[in-house]
């Protein structure tokens, strides 16, 4: 059977508007701090940022690391984010957390989510009890191995993920957008995956690593630019699109 690829991205972003549409409206759940990990939690806190906005919800405080799962070419040893601290020492943190979300396209064993928290925790030694929820699409997680003494944590799947296919919300750029972009990357001789081509269309910044420090810039963009002069305009474009799409689904649930 040939997968339509679109309708896989589709039905994945659905499925995270409806979880989120539970968790924060029909259970009215509030979050004091939203984290994310790398490209795909830059654009699931920009869904979550049209979801607040369309039901006039106040966004909580965000932040995203650029999160490494594991050392390049191994899956067995895990990559020390330790560094990435020093670039959020001045981040804007709320006083009193007791309820923090975290989002992103699909969660494996936990490692990004852990990482993160770790981070942020490093960050912001919290004194009191707090519960960590995920919206994730489900890639097998043991939630039990994330709960620590200081806090609890909530699992909530949109669905399961297609096995062997990752990043599946990613999919849901039109063929346009992605022909063009790629093309202009590819003059440079640079391959891209659909989640920063998401990030790009979206303006966001990309995860790369620097000197082995894992960074956000905007070298794709800038790159693309140069054979794609109006990208802004097709960005703006795309972000409408989007964003309408979005808000059209989120009238059936309103």
């Amino acid at each position: 059977m040939i997968m339509d690829s679109k309708q896989t991205g589709e039905n994945s972003l659905k499925t995270f508007l409806q979880t989120l549409h539970k968790v924060s409206i029909l259970n009215n759940k509030k979050f004091d701090l939203i984290l994310g990990a790398g490209d795909s939690g830059q654009v699931m806190i920009a869904i979550t940022k049209i979801f607040y906005d369309y039901f006039h919800l106040p966004f909580p405080k965000n932040i995203v690391f650029p999160v490494y799962r594991y050392k390049k070419y191994s899956k067995r040893k895990l990559f020390d984010n330790s560094s990435i601290k020093d670039d959020y020492l001045k981040k804007e943190i709320p006083a009193e957390i007791d309820s923090i979300l975290f989002v992103d396209d699909e969660i494996e064993n936990g490692v990004a989510a852990k990482a993160t928290l770790d981070l942020f925790l490093s960050l912001k030694r919290l004194s009191s009890y707090f519960v960590f929820t995920i919206i994730a699409e489900d890639g097998g997680v043991d939630v039990g191995k994330l709960q620590e003494e200081n806090y609890s944590v909530v699992y909530y799947s949109p669905k399961k993920r297609i096995e062997e296919l990752y990043n599946a919300i990613s999919y849901i750029i039109p063929e346009k957008y992605v022909s063009l972009i790629k093309k202009s990357l590819a003059f440079e001789n640079i391959s891209c995956n659909n989640m920063q081509l998401l990030c790009i269309l979206l303006n966001l910044p990309v995860k790369e690593l620097e000197n082995l420090k894992p960074k956000f810039n905007y070298r794709l963009q800038n790159i693309v630019k140069k054979s794609v002069p109006n990208l802004e305009e097709l960005q703006l474009a795309y972000q409408e699109d989007l964003t309408k799409e979005i808000r059209d689904f989120l009238k059936v649930l309103d």
